[in-house]
Protein backbone atom coordinates (compact mmCIF):
# COMPACT_ATOMS: atom_id res chain seq x y z
CA UNK A 1 0.00 0.00 0.00
CA UNK A 2 1.24 2.96 -0.82
CA UNK A 3 2.07 5.52 1.76
CA UNK A 4 0.19 8.97 0.76
CA UNK A 5 1.57 11.28 3.07
CA UNK A 6 5.47 10.35 1.54
CA UNK A 7 4.24 9.94 -1.83
CA UNK A 8 2.84 13.69 -1.48
CA UNK A 9 5.90 15.34 0.51
CA UNK A 10 7.80 13.57 -2.08
CA UNK A 11 6.14 15.51 -5.18
CA UNK A 12 6.49 18.56 -3.08
CA UNK A 13 9.71 18.88 -3.06
CA UNK A 14 10.45 17.17 -6.39
CA UNK A 15 8.80 20.65 -7.75
CA UNK A 16 11.89 22.16 -6.47
CA UNK A 17 14.14 20.43 -8.51
CA UNK A 18 13.63 21.46 -11.74
CA UNK A 19 15.07 20.31 -15.33
CA UNK A 20 18.18 21.83 -17.24
CA UNK A 21 18.59 22.19 -20.49
CA UNK A 22 21.92 22.35 -22.07
CA UNK A 23 22.89 24.33 -24.68
CA UNK A 24 26.48 24.23 -27.02
CA UNK A 25 27.96 27.03 -28.66
CA UNK A 26 30.15 26.58 -31.30
CA UNK A 27 31.98 28.94 -33.60
CA UNK A 28 30.77 27.52 -37.23
CA UNK A 29 28.40 30.65 -38.26
CA UNK A 30 29.44 33.67 -36.65
CA UNK A 31 28.71 35.77 -39.50
CA UNK A 32 32.23 38.08 -38.33
CA UNK A 33 31.97 41.93 -38.99
CA UNK A 34 35.44 42.04 -40.43
CA UNK A 35 36.93 40.70 -43.47
CA UNK A 36 40.34 38.87 -43.23
CA UNK A 37 42.26 36.50 -40.79
CA UNK A 38 41.07 38.75 -37.65
CA UNK A 39 36.85 38.79 -38.13
CA UNK A 40 35.38 39.89 -35.28
CA UNK A 41 32.66 37.80 -33.67
CA UNK A 42 29.42 39.58 -32.99
CA UNK A 43 29.23 40.76 -29.43
CA UNK A 44 25.60 39.17 -29.96
CA UNK A 45 26.65 35.72 -30.81
CA UNK A 46 25.69 32.55 -28.68
CA UNK A 47 23.19 34.98 -27.30
CA UNK A 48 19.61 33.22 -26.20
CA UNK A 49 16.28 34.04 -23.85
CA UNK A 50 18.45 32.98 -20.84
CA UNK A 51 21.93 33.98 -21.04
CA UNK A 52 23.74 36.71 -22.31
CA UNK A 53 27.33 36.20 -24.01
CA UNK A 54 29.98 38.31 -24.35
CA UNK A 55 33.76 38.54 -25.28
CA UNK A 56 37.06 40.35 -25.19
CA UNK A 57 40.98 40.35 -25.57
CA UNK A 58 42.59 41.48 -22.64
CA UNK A 59 46.33 43.27 -23.12
CA UNK A 60 48.35 41.38 -20.53
CA UNK A 61 50.60 44.54 -19.19
CA UNK A 62 47.61 46.15 -17.87
CA UNK A 63 44.58 44.36 -18.08
CA UNK A 64 42.65 46.67 -20.83
CA UNK A 65 40.15 45.74 -23.02
CA UNK A 66 41.62 45.29 -26.42
CA UNK A 67 39.15 46.11 -29.87
CA UNK A 68 35.98 44.85 -30.13
CA UNK A 69 35.84 41.47 -29.56
CA UNK A 70 37.55 38.06 -30.50
CA UNK A 71 38.33 36.53 -33.81
CA UNK A 72 36.70 33.42 -35.43
CA UNK A 73 38.21 30.73 -37.59
CA UNK A 74 36.91 28.81 -39.98
CA UNK A 75 39.57 26.21 -40.42
CA UNK A 76 41.50 23.67 -38.42
CA UNK A 77 42.99 24.33 -34.88
CA UNK A 78 43.72 21.05 -34.44
CA UNK A 79 41.26 19.10 -35.45
CA UNK A 80 38.22 21.30 -34.45
CA UNK A 81 37.44 23.65 -37.57
CA UNK A 82 35.98 26.80 -36.36
CA UNK A 83 37.41 28.00 -33.30
CA UNK A 84 37.19 31.54 -31.51
CA UNK A 85 40.41 33.06 -30.59
CA UNK A 86 42.20 36.19 -29.50
CA UNK A 87 45.40 38.38 -29.19
CA UNK A 88 47.63 39.28 -31.92
CA UNK A 89 50.77 37.38 -31.15
CA UNK A 90 51.68 34.46 -28.63
CA UNK A 91 52.75 36.59 -25.46
CA UNK A 92 50.87 40.18 -24.62
CA UNK A 93 47.39 39.00 -24.53
CA UNK A 94 44.61 37.03 -22.98
CA UNK A 95 41.25 36.20 -24.29
CA UNK A 96 37.94 35.79 -22.74
CA UNK A 97 34.08 34.60 -22.58
CA UNK A 98 31.67 35.49 -19.73
CA UNK A 99 27.87 33.72 -19.64
CA UNK A 100 26.10 35.54 -17.49
CA UNK A 101 22.53 34.12 -16.71
CA UNK A 102 19.37 36.90 -17.44
CA UNK A 103 16.82 37.41 -14.20
CA UNK A 104 15.20 34.12 -13.10
CA UNK A 105 18.06 31.60 -14.97
CA UNK A 106 20.84 30.09 -13.49
CA UNK A 107 23.61 28.16 -15.53
CA UNK A 108 26.16 25.79 -14.78
CA UNK A 109 29.23 25.48 -16.97
CA UNK A 110 29.59 21.92 -18.28
CA UNK A 111 32.68 21.77 -20.81
CA UNK A 112 35.19 22.93 -23.25
CA UNK A 113 37.49 21.75 -26.02
CA UNK A 114 40.35 23.84 -27.00
CA UNK A 115 43.02 23.00 -29.61
CA UNK A 116 46.09 24.64 -31.16
CA UNK A 117 46.87 26.35 -34.64
CA UNK A 118 49.62 24.35 -36.81
CA UNK A 119 50.94 22.57 -33.25
CA UNK A 120 52.60 25.83 -32.32
CA UNK A 121 51.98 25.54 -28.54
CA UNK A 122 51.02 22.33 -26.26
CA UNK A 123 49.97 23.96 -23.30
CA UNK A 124 47.30 26.78 -22.66
CA UNK A 125 46.38 28.49 -19.44
CA UNK A 126 43.06 28.30 -19.07
CA UNK A 127 41.13 29.81 -15.54
CA UNK A 128 37.57 29.89 -15.11
CA UNK A 129 35.55 32.52 -12.64
CA UNK A 130 32.37 32.86 -10.97
CA UNK A 131 31.30 36.70 -12.02
CA UNK A 132 32.65 38.07 -8.32
CA UNK A 133 36.08 36.65 -9.70
CA UNK A 134 36.15 33.89 -7.32
CA UNK A 135 38.63 31.30 -9.01
CA UNK A 136 36.73 27.93 -9.99
CA UNK A 137 39.16 26.33 -11.94
CA UNK A 138 42.58 26.90 -12.86
CA UNK A 139 45.81 25.46 -14.65
CA UNK A 140 47.63 24.51 -17.58
CA UNK A 141 46.50 22.40 -20.33
CA UNK A 142 47.66 20.27 -23.18
CA UNK A 143 45.96 20.86 -26.42
CA UNK A 144 46.58 17.21 -27.04
CA UNK A 145 47.67 18.37 -30.82
CA UNK A 146 47.35 17.59 -33.51
CA UNK A 147 43.90 16.76 -31.94
CA UNK A 148 42.19 18.47 -29.09
CA UNK A 149 41.57 18.40 -25.06
CA UNK A 150 39.08 19.31 -23.75
CA UNK A 151 38.06 20.47 -20.19
CA UNK A 152 34.94 18.91 -18.08
CA UNK A 153 33.92 21.59 -15.54
CA UNK A 154 30.33 21.11 -14.21
CA UNK A 155 30.31 23.39 -12.15
CA UNK A 156 27.59 24.11 -9.56
CA UNK A 157 24.60 26.60 -11.24
CA UNK A 158 25.43 29.91 -11.20
CA UNK A 159 24.98 34.10 -12.07
CA UNK A 160 27.54 33.56 -14.17
CA UNK A 161 31.11 32.15 -15.56
CA UNK A 162 33.99 33.89 -17.12
CA UNK A 163 36.50 31.74 -18.79
CA UNK A 164 40.15 33.25 -19.60
CA UNK A 165 42.92 31.57 -21.39
CA UNK A 166 46.37 32.81 -22.55
CA UNK A 167 48.68 33.78 -22.78
CA UNK A 168 49.01 32.74 -26.19
CA UNK A 169 44.85 32.89 -26.63
CA UNK A 170 46.38 33.98 -30.30
CA UNK A 171 47.47 30.00 -31.52
CA UNK A 172 44.92 28.56 -28.87
CA UNK A 173 40.93 28.53 -29.69
CA UNK A 174 38.27 27.08 -28.11
CA UNK A 175 35.32 25.45 -29.35
CA UNK A 176 31.75 23.67 -28.08
CA UNK A 177 31.35 25.75 -24.90
CA UNK A 178 28.72 23.44 -23.34
CA UNK A 179 26.67 24.84 -20.47
CA UNK A 180 23.32 23.96 -18.68
CA UNK A 181 20.65 26.74 -17.67
CA UNK A 182 17.54 26.28 -15.05
CA UNK A 183 15.23 28.55 -13.30
CA UNK A 184 16.42 30.00 -10.37
CA UNK A 185 13.07 29.48 -8.59
CA UNK A 186 10.06 26.92 -9.38
CA UNK A 187 8.17 27.91 -12.00
CA UNK A 188 4.45 29.03 -11.16
CA UNK A 189 3.09 25.74 -13.04
CA UNK A 190 5.69 24.29 -10.72
CA UNK A 191 4.70 26.09 -7.55
CA UNK A 192 0.78 25.23 -8.22
CA UNK A 193 2.01 21.62 -8.22
CA UNK A 194 4.01 22.18 -4.25
CA UNK A 195 0.26 23.57 -3.04
CA UNK A 196 -1.22 20.88 -4.37
CA UNK A 197 1.42 18.34 -2.83
CA UNK A 198 1.21 19.83 0.46
CA UNK A 199 -2.37 20.21 0.68
CA UNK A 200 -2.47 16.69 0.22
CA UNK A 201 -0.02 16.07 2.94
CA UNK A 202 -1.89 18.10 4.77
CA UNK A 203 -5.16 15.95 4.20
CA UNK A 204 -3.40 12.58 5.26
CA UNK A 205 -1.91 14.44 8.41
CA UNK A 206 -5.00 15.38 9.22
CA UNK A 207 -7.11 12.23 8.58
CA UNK A 208 -4.43 10.12 10.57
CA UNK A 209 -5.14 12.43 13.49
CA UNK A 210 -9.00 12.24 13.02
CA UNK A 211 -9.91 11.03 16.76
CA UNK A 212 -11.66 7.68 16.86
CA UNK A 213 -15.42 7.31 17.83
CA UNK A 214 -15.94 4.74 20.06
CA UNK A 215 -19.61 3.56 21.33
CA UNK A 216 -20.71 2.13 25.41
Amino acid sequence: MINLKLAAGGLALSMLALPASATVIDFTNTNCTSAGVNCVIPQTYGDTADVDVSHRIIQKSNGKTVGAGLFDYKQKYGDLTGVVYGGYDMTNYLSEITLTAKTGRLLSLTSFDFATFGGRSSTVPIKVFDLDGNLLNGGSYNTNSPKHGTLALNTSFLSGVVIRWGPDSYNVGLDNITYSVKSAAPEPTSWAMMVVGFGALGWTTRRQRKPAVSFT
